[in-house]
């Protein structure tokens, strides 16, 4: 991104650039309604960028004899082959990266008790709204990168695009942008669940040590960025593990358990079992959990195995 507007650092110097300079300000916010503004520009920045690539598949800028043909290296040129197989395992380690797009559910609390006019009728409705919303657009991005590149579509995107063109480098930016604004959501998370494991998050805010914790975490993740490069590789493992538990098991789980104590309370009169609607409720439930373990599973196994 930074090569297309004429800055040269290296990826050290970016990492802690941009952490210092744009991230931690971020995380240290106390309250995530102040990001609001900030989430609509992001839906903006992912717009302008499909926007970008729809415009270069059209006009097959990238397609052999193209104007950007010759710029990128010959491994992230557009390839197709003939040969078509939809039903490969191949293609589990891209439904874990589609996971991880889904991951905020441990966020659901916090964005519950900032909803104004909270309600559990209003909360659906922006939870269908919102996911909804990202499924279209990661979807459209998957279908107009692969028609454009194929087989050598990068884990992301972005990196097939020349960074002499003017529209990549617009739509990194707008990317850069979203990235930004919505790590802190997902910061955050991390940041209050392992004070919760560590047993130290009453001690830490009795201390004020809170914004001293989110600076340490920070750094090591930042450290940590510094050496493991592979997105593709970060993603798929990530989504078909640690996504896989928090998306599929634990919400399944919970909902079960939920359910046995609302109707030892209130079905039949109190004391009574679950009706048909509720167990049909809680078998789709571990249905839908079973499916998305295995194919976490053999997703995590087809990507070590094509990275080997």
């Amino acid at each position: 991104m930074l090569e297309g507007v004429g800055i040269d650092m290296n990826l050290t110097e970016c990492l802690l650039t941009v952490t210092v300079v744009g991230i931690l300000p971020l995380c240290l916010l106390k309250n995530l309604a102040a990001l609001a503004p900030f989430s609509a520009l992001g839906m903006a920045a992912v717009l302008l960028a499909l926007g970008c690539m729809m415009v270069r598949y059209c006009d097959g800028s990238y397609q052999a004899g193209g104007r950007f043909y010759d710029d990128i290296p010959p491994s992230l040129r557009p390839s197709f082959g003939t040969i078509s197989r939809p039903w490969s395992a191949d293609a589990l380690p891209f439904v874990c990266m589609v996971y991880t797009s889904f991951d905020m559910h441990y966020n659901s609390p916090r964005f519950y008790a900032e909803l104004r006019d909270a309600s559990i009728y209003r909360f659906s409705w922006v939870i269908t709204y919102s996911f909804g919303t990202t499924a279209l657009l990661y979807s459209a991005i998957a279908i107009v990168g692969f028609l454009t590149f194929g087989a050598n579509s990068d884990s992301y995107i972005l990196n097939n695009y020349s960074a002499q063109d003017g529209l990549a480098t617009l739509s990194r930016l707008a990317i850069g942008l979203c990235s930004l604004v919505s790590y802190p959501l997902n910061f955050i998370g991390v940041r209050d669940n392992c004070l919760d494991l560590l047993g130290l998050t009453d001690e830490i805010a009795m201390r004020g040590l809170l914004n001293a914790f989110t600076v340490l975490l920070l750094f090591l993740l930042t450290v940590l960025s510094c050496f493991v490069t592979d997105l593709g590789l970060i993603n798929s493992i990530g989504g078909g593990t640690t996504v896989t538990l928090v998306c599929f098991v634990f919400p399944a789980v919970m909902f079960r358990e939920g359910m046995r104590k609302h109707c030892a309370a209130s079905c039949d009169g109190g004391g009574g079992t679950m009706g048909a609607k509720e167990q049909i409720e809680v078998w789709v439930a571990m249905l839908l959990m079973v499916l998305g373990v295995v194919v976490g599973v053999v997703g995590v196994w087809s990507s070590i195995a094509l990275d080997a």
